[in-house]
């Protein structure tokens, strides 16, 4: 969400909070010092730009138990490296 950021569709545009985000934080020398710089930046964001919430994104899967392995992330991406197709396996999910 930084000033012309390709993530901020917002507009939002903060000279302090582009400073916490690329210059304060990643010079942090702790986690603890680095996630509270975190911390008071998304506040800021949180108090300065009115957030209207009108989509919440949900998804179903129908998947086949002679599929196994295919679970998506949090961005709804399957990641088929670790998919598994057991032919011989029924609805029921026994071996045929």
């Amino acid at each position: 969400f930084i000033t012309d950021g390709g993530n901020n569709n917002t507009g939002y545009a903060s000279e302090e909070f582009d400073d916490i985000i690329l210059n304060l934080a990643p010079k942090a020398e702790t986690r603890d010092e680095r996630y509270g710089l975190f911390y008071k930046a998304e506040t800021m964001m949180m108090n300065e730009m009115p957030i209207i919430p009108i989509y919440t994104y949900t998804s179903k899967h129908l998947v086949h138990p002679s599929v196994e392995g295919m679970y998506p992330n949090l961005m709804d991406s399957l990641n088929l490296k670790y998919v598994k197709l057991h032919p011989g396996r029924s609805l029921n999910g026994e071996a045929n």
